[in-house]
């Protein structure tokens, strides 16, 4: 086996805000995780609709939890954002971390 190992895995990201995208990649903890600018990534992702990961280590399972990561953390900041837009109030469910309560905020 070759002691680096490429794999691409593919996002649906065909109308990818970039700013929710790269929160979403610094979300995930990526940074730490690669030798590349988050911006540079977000931009080849928005440009390709693709992820590349390479390691040595990397496995098609781990490539597959990154890129489940980050289409949960770029979801999650897409609500936020769209919310606050609109005046609403996002809360974590506290049971279910997974679930985001929208609340009117009062005036």
């Amino acid at each position: 086996m070759p002691c680096f190992t490429e794999r691409t895995v593919t996002l649906d990201f065909t109308v990818a805000d970039e700013g929710v995208l790269l929160r979403a990649l610094d979300a995930i903890g990526l940074a730490a995780h690669v030798n590349a600018d988050l911006a540079d990534i977000a931009r080849r992702i928005v440009e390709t609709g693709r992820l590349s990961i390479t390691g040595a280590t990397m496995t098609q399972d781990r490539a597959e939890e990154w890129a489940r990561k980050l289409k949960v953390a770029y979801a999650e900041d897409a609500v936020k954002t769209a919310a606050k837009k609109f005046g609403w109030n996002v809360t974590v469910d506290q049971k279910n971390p997974q679930v985001l309560n929208l609340g009117r905020r009062s005036f």
